[in-house]
């Protein structure tokens, strides 16, 4: 029983190989002025490979949507992995998801893990947490951390909705006005 998932597991990275194998044989051919041993003509078609990967307006807003969640985690120095490993999971743009997990930036860091500090204190005790010195003394890194991992959940969905929406309206294709 134990195969069949693994298998398809399997199965599913082969056809995503195969696709960005294909789309990198899809992608357009650069007009370079000059290009050392290949490495430009190179990147430029991994660029257009990766950007246009799975570039759907839904599947787009789902991996701004599910960035911005991971972004949010707590999870620091394993945004990359869980990126591209959700990214794959969920066939979605593994770049976007990326760029969508940039929201956690050093200088928005600090106000999200606030945010979801106080939000979980708010799910779970009704009232929003002491942050005074003496009250962050007293509940402790480990009981921050733990509020945290609870308070990220909500903080980065509803960013991730945000987002995610402004993607979708972005991405619409625009009307032709009738005269």
């Amino acid at each position: 029983m134990s195969s069949t998932p693994r298998r398809s597991l399997l199965a599913r990275f082969g056809e995503e190989v195969d696709g960005l194998k294909a789309a990198l044989a899809a992608a357009p051919e650069p007009e370079l002025h000059w290009d050392f041993l290949g490495g430009r003509r190179t990147l430029h078609r991994v660029w257009w490979a990766l950007k246009n990967e799975h570039a759907s307006p839904p599947r787009m807003a789902a991996a701004v949507f599910l960035g911005v969640l991971i972004g949010c985690s707590p999870f620091y120095g394993f945004h990359v992995v869980l990126c591209l490993l959700l990214a794959f999971v969920f066939r979605l743009n593994k770049l976007v998801v990326w760029l969508g997990s940039n929201v956690s930036l050093p200088i928005f860091a600090p106000f999200l893990a606030f945010a979801s500090i106080q939000c979980a204190h708010l799910l779970l005790h009704g009232e929003l947490a002491d942050v005074s010195v003496a009250g962050l003394r007293e509940s402790g890194p480990v009981e921050l951390v733990c509020y945290w991992m609870v308070g990220f959940l909500p903080v980065g969905s509803v960013l991730g909705v945000v987002t995610a929406l402004l993607v979708l309206w972005r991405m619409q294709p625009e009307e032709a006005e009738t005269p």
